[in-house]
């Protein structure tokens, strides 16, 4: 091979290599899913500590509860019982990851105002008064009992510990921005946004917001938005640890419990690009999302079936001072796609989340890594 001919190989190669170095830069779906083979390889070498994880039990809504206490959806009431019993035998924190934006059809309490409605109107006697007051007494109390939303209400009241999702709605230009109901139920939610660049800004940002129903959301121990994954080729693997609505950053629902179950308030939490402060530890990020770190094999974290919980009294006494993520898990459920499962379910995911966070053991990208990729590329590049 002539001189000429070399020169003009390793010109070629070189133009080669940049191009690839600038695309490097850019969200190519080719760089995206090599970033993804390495990510899935990783976290089989650095699986979670087992040590770390017996803080967190799932209550699940799985086929055998479904069996059990009859289709979904389910009536509210049950949710508070469960509720009730929980913070009866001392549990930390709840998470009850349920879309609870709007207040629950009942015909029958519905039919039950009617009655009522004419009842009222219709002019009472003497000599019925006392029947009357007899007949309203029982209505008082037949209302209470169909009225699941309030039961649900009250207990979380009682609680003071249970956190709720709130939905989010991604517009097709993030920059039209609709009126949400119960915006002032976000507003002790906010993260601090300490080091947030304007470009992960747009890039987290939402056009709607659907939180929980007003009376719930008013007494909830605290609201996080309900993204649990990635939208990219990274789903299932990266969680968005907040977003930003209207210019505010409200945090993640397993981030929103994980802030509670340290005693903190949100405003004391500082969110950047790439990391959250809580506490004065640091969650690793990348440009607003935490690459989740699972457990070995894909092991579990510690869970039961809603169904055993409610009968089990021994499996009660054991949850005392756990957080508790109360989600669906069931055959029909939504499931992710992630490095040990192809279809893991929300409440799982959740957990799984949630222990990255209290534990400060989510997978850390080194600062340095987009320079050691660039190497990489040259050194091929040159060896070609």
């Amino acid at each position: 091979m002539t001189a000429k001919n070399t020169k003009f190989d390793m010109a070629i190669g070189a133009i080669i290599v940049l191009i690839f170095v600038a695309l490097s830069f850019f969200s190519l779906s080719f760089f995206e899913n090599i970033e993804k083979q390495i990510y899935d390889l990783g976290t089989r070498f650095t699986p979670m500590d087992d040590q770390i994880t017996d803080r967190i039990v799932r209550i699940d809504i799985d086929d055998k509860s479904l069996s059990s206490i009859g289709p979904w959806p389910w009536p509210r009431h049950l949710f508070a019982e469960m509720i009730d019993l929980l913070n009866r035998n001392n549990v930390k924190l709840i998470g009850l990851y349920m879309p609870l934006t709007e207040k629950e059809i009942n015909e029958g309490l519905k039919e039950l105002k009617s009655f009522r409605e004419k009842y009222d109107a219709y002019p009472p006697t003497k000599k019925d008064s006392s029947m009357r007051s007899w007949v309203l007494e029982n209505l008082d109390q037949i209302e209470k009992r169909l009225d699941a939303d309030q039961i649900l209400i009250e207990s979380i009241k009682k609680g003071n510990n249970v956190i709720l999702p709130v939905l989010v709605k991604h517009s097709a230009s993030q920059r039209v921005v609709k009126k949400t109901r119960s915006d002032s139920s976000l507003s002790d939610n906010l993260l601090n946004p300490s080091d947030i660049s304007s470009s992960v800004m747009d890039r987290v940002s939402t056009g709607q917001l659907f939180p929980p129903f007003t009376e719930l959301a008013q007494n909830a121990a605290g609201l996080g938005h309900g993204n649990l994954s990635s939208e990219d080729v990274m789903g299932g693997r990266s969680h968005p640890a907040y977003i930003s609505y209207r210019g505010s950053v409200l945090p993640s629902f397993p981030l929103r419990l994980a802030i509670a179950y340290f005693d903190q308030q949100p405003k004391q939490v500082m969110a950047g690009d790439s990391q959250i402060i809580l506490k004065g530890r640091t969650i690793p990020l990348i440009k607003g999302e935490m690459l989740i770190r699972f457990k070995e094999d894909g092991k579990e974290l510690s869970h039961y079936s809603f169904t055993d919980i409610l009968k089990n009294k021994k499996i009660q006494s054991s949850l005392k001072g756990k957080i508790i993520v109360i989600g669906l898990n069931h055959s029909e459920s939504i499931g992710f796609d992630t490095p040990y499962s192809a279809n893991m379910h929300e409440s799982q995911l959740v957990a799984n989340v949630l222990e990255n966070m209290i534990g400060f053991n989510a997978i850390s990208r080194p600062p340095t890594m987009e320079y050691i990729e660039i190497l990489i590329l040259l050194l091929l590049g040159f060896v070609a």
